[in-house]
């Protein structure tokens, strides 16, 4: 029988898997007067079946393109904008201005090719 006294030494990392639920921050249910900035960012977090947090998942934010809407401030008026998950997994989407329409709506989070989650928001009247 032979016998060995060296060690073996291994790096590990563990990974989090692909993204299975997106979850809306506290700005789930926002509102502000109609032609101004939402004061709370649009912003979710990623986690795979696990919980564990995903990061660098890319996570596209849409708002209607016509009627009670707004758009993000970069690039400068967009209905439609997309970010990458931070290390923690939490994505937040640029600045969101409501339009001058008021009334209630809704905007949509996407991970490619996962799951959605909605921010029902509302532009007040001036």
């Amino acid at each position: 029988a032979t016998t060995t006294t060296s060690t073996a030494h291994f790096t590990l990392r563990n990974r989090a898997g692909t993204p299975a639920t997106i979850t809306a921050g506290i700005a789930a249910a926002e509102a502000t007067r109609a032609g101004t900035r939402f004061a709370i960012a649009l912003a979710v977090a990623v986690t795979d079946a696990f919980g564990n947090k995903v990061p660098g998942a890319l996570v596209t934010f849409t708002a209607p393109a016509s009627g009670a809407s707004g758009s993000f401030a970069t690039p400068a008026h967009a209905h439609a904008v997309s970010v990458r998950s931070d290390s923690g997994g939490i994505a937040v989407a640029p600045p969101f201005v409501a339009n001058a329409e008021p009334g209630g709506y809704i905007v949509i989070a996407t991970v490619a090719h996962g799951p959605r989650t909605a921010f029902a928001l509302v532009n007040e009247a001036p």
